[in-house]
């Protein structure tokens, strides 16, 4: 495929999850010798989640709290992050697609090599990428991003100008599940499922440009119907499986003039 150097992208994930290890907190101390070297900095944290529930008073929400232990390089662009049920590998300095995998390989490598963690069985693969696809001030969205996937202004109202929208869709590839998204001038630049006190100790900022913008939001996983066992070299192999599929949809979101300048040509 084609190699887009200046592509816009500003935040990478990928995860791999697994049936829930009860107790995790007894593991972490383990875990962190083993990948200190390369991670020393060692966060924890309480996530609140919200779960929805359905009884015969109707619809309840309560939260539910999340621990999770967060381990990021001596530089904080790369972390680690540790769940009962879930490892997590996020940066915003991706390299290239054999780097990233190739550290989620070392992470995963290490935690179920934790004595009698037990981490026997694989649920779900997951990689999504970020993208801020910023405009100068004489320019539209529509210079660079397709009009198909952009969220449409009206065209039969005078003097009614667009300011935020939000396109929003899911597929189904061979290989992958997709949700995609572009947010066209939202308020922040994360999405509010990631903008996490996560992001605020690793001192990460996402500032919302001054222009119009849009943030491209590919997220594509392998979901595993039935309990698979753990294999590290398996899991990497979706992990790149499922950047083809997200790499295949930014190519062709893009205008001609978009791809000249990702490509470092315009």
């Amino acid at each position: 495929m084609t190699h887009l150097p200046n592509a816009p992208l500003i935040y990478t994930l990928g995860l791999v999850r697994f049936p829930v290890i009860p107790g995790m907190e007894r593991f972490v101390p383990a875990y962190h010798d083993a990948v200190r070297g390369d991670y020393p900095h060692r966060y924890d944290l309480v996530l609140q989640q919200m779960q929805v529930e359905f009884g015969s008073n109707g619809v309840n929400l309560r939260q539910i709290p999340l621990t999770v232990w967060q381990f990021s390089s001596p530089d904080r662009k790369w972390a680690f992050v540790l769940s009962s049920d879930a490892l997590t590998l996020h940066t915003i300095a991706y390299e290239d697609n054999q780097t990233f995998v190739e550290k989620f390989r070392y992470g995963l490598s290490k935690l179920v090599a934790v004595p009698e963690i037990g981490i026997a069985w694989t649920n779900s693969v997951a990689m999504r990428y970020l993208d801020l696809v910023a405009t100068k001030e004489d320019e539209g969205l529509d210079r660079l991003l397709k009009p198909s996937v952009l969220p449409p202004p009206f065209t039969d109202v005078a003097d009614l100008n667009i300011v935020e929208g939000v396109y929003i869709a899911q597929y189904k590839a061979p290989k992958a599940a997709v949700r995609f998204q572009i947010l066209r001038n939202p308020m922040a630049v994360l999405p509010p499922d990631l903008n996490t006190p996560l992001i605020q100790f690793n001192n990460w900022r996402f500032e919302r440009p001054n222009t119009e913008f849009a943030v491209v939001d590919t997220d594509c996983s392998t979901p595993i119907t039935e309990a698979t066992p753990m294999d590290v070299g398996i899991v990497c192999n979706h992990m790149y499986d499922l950047r083809f599929v997200a790499k295949s949809i930014f190519e062709k979101i893009g205008t001609e003039y978009a791809e000249k300048l990702w490509k470092g040509e315009a």
